[in-house]
């Protein structure tokens, strides 16, 4: 959240289904303290079990997208609506659905590919976040279906207006205020009218309100109290996947912003810019592909002494945490390939390189990958190399290519068949020494570059 990334949204969610809470709560009469508390234990204990699991295993096995999917927050909400069964019982928790409902958008991963799909923008933050707020002032408002679609029609013609204002007025403002302003503004504006309303035609009295002082149905929450406290400190125990939210290595000067310097050692057969990578790393994210042949032919790297080919894959963006955020096979079409685990490789001038394999079963080729990031203190840098084990001229790459929803199906295979489908147990680094030593030139080059432009 400190970063101003789409996180910001998320006590907005709390807000929010607080709202529509507090509306359903208005409109529900005394109920009859009749409880099944063994259902209420039975159904608690398992949701409880699955909050555990989901944080416990699933976390750590989906450490390389664990920005992208967060579900520590699916497992928040399974966590927080196993309380609420296990303190207050499975009927009076079920009648507050809607909320429930909305609470469920704390996990991010749906709001992530929307926000996508409309253009990755600060207005698309907005939107998307938008929606949940008039869904929101619908439930909050709902004592017909008539008076439900009123105030969510009000809601969005408030939340539109303040983002049009914002739009228009302040573009430049933070992500923050384009998610909060048109989201708070509309149910509150909109519940106010509708409130007035309500009031005028007496449909609302003040002795609605006194339906928020009631006694607790239930008389046995004292044990589920102490069930939670202590499952809730256990899970808080659990190591969530870390990351990192600026480079490890700052080169000041560093050439950020446009294609890669050429080493000595390469010539540049092609490059090229991706424009919707704005849509992925901000509206100044950029995205570049150079392809490159080494002058001379190396019997190391081909039996016939050709020179072999990489490409390389640049983006900048002066937002880092979204490396973390999306990942390769976001920006990637590699629905179906096979990865290896990263292994650490110590680059020149300090850089951290990540050598792994790149498996396409279908094209019987393997892809050889070293990534790594840096910045110059102001704007980061990610690079991605790239070689393959056909050592033709004609050798085919994987394209950059913002494919959202192959890749959603993707993460869902995953995640629901586990990771033997999309990894690669046994990797074979063919062509380790070609592209640790293309890394090593290409690092060189940069440094050397940064250098001239700090000299003049």
């Amino acid at each position: 959240m400190g970063t101003g990334n789409l996180m910001v949204y998320l006590p907005l969610v709390f807000v929010l289904a607080g709202v529509a809470a507090l509306g359903i709560a208005l409109r529900v009469g005394r109920e009859l303290p009749i409880h099944d508390r063994q259902a209420d234990a039975i159904v608690g204990g398992l949701l409880l079990i699955i909050a555990v699991v989901t944080q416990g295993l699933l976390n750590p096995r989906y450490s390389n997208v664990y920005l992208l999917l967060h579900l520590d927050l699916l497992s928040l909400w399974v966590f927080i609506l196993a309380g609420s069964v296990l303190m207050f019982g499975l009927r009076p928790t079920g009648r507050y659905w809607q909320a429930w409902v909305i609470l469920l958008t704390m996990f991010p991963f749906p709001p992530r590919l929307l926000i996508l799909i409309f253009g990755g923008s600060t207005v698309a933050a907005g939107l998307v976040v938008l929606v949940v707020a008039v869904v929101a002032a619908a439930t909050a408002t709902a004592r017909s279906s008539r008076r439900a679609l009123t105030g969510a029609l009000l809601a969005a013609l408030v939340g539109l207006t303040v983002l049009a204002i914002l739009h228009v007025g302040f573009p430049g403002a933070p992500r923050a205020v384009y998610i909060w302003l048109p989201s708070v503004a509309a149910p509150v504006i909109a519940g106010l009218i509708m409130y007035h309303d309500s009031s005028r035609t007496g449909l609302v009295t003040r002795r609605m309100f006194d339906r928020l002082d009631r006694p607790l149905a239930t008389s046995t929450a004292r044990r589920p109290a102490i069930v939670l406290l202590l499952v809730g400190a256990a899970v808080h125990f659990i190591q969530v996947p870390t990351f990192a939210v600026q480079p490890a290595v700052e080169i000041p000067h560093l050439q950020i912003g446009r294609p890669l310097t050429v080493p000595p050692q390469w010539r540049e057969v092609s490059v090229r810019e991706y424009d919707w990578a704005r849509r992925v790393y901000g509206t100044d994210g950029l995205m570049y592909r150079q392809e490159l042949v080494a002058l001379d032919g190396n019997p190391a790297w081909d039996r016939a002494n050709r020179p072999r080919k990489i490409v390389a894959d640049t983006i900048s963006t002066n937002r880092p945490i979204l490396f973390s955020v999306y990942p390769v096979n976001v920006v990637y079409n590699l629905v179906g390939d096979r990865f290896s685990d990263d292994v650490p490789i110590d680059l020149d001038h300090g850089v951290q390189g990540r050598l792994s394999t790149l498996v396409d079963d279908s094209a019987l080729l393997t892809y050889t990958r070293m990534t790594w990031w840096w910045g110059d203190g102001a704007r980061a840098q990610g690079i991605q190399l790239l070689s393959v084990d056909d050592h033709q001229a004609g050798a085919v790459f994987p394209q950059p290519e913002l494919t959202t929803v192959a890749n959603v199906n993707s993460v869902l295979s995953v995640l629901f068949r586990g990771n033997a489908i999309a990894q690669d147990r046994d990797p074979n680094f063919k062509d380790r020494d070609l592209i640790v030593t293309a890394a090593n030139q290409i690092i060189d080059a940069q440094v050397e570059a940064a250098g001239r432009a700090a000299a003049s």
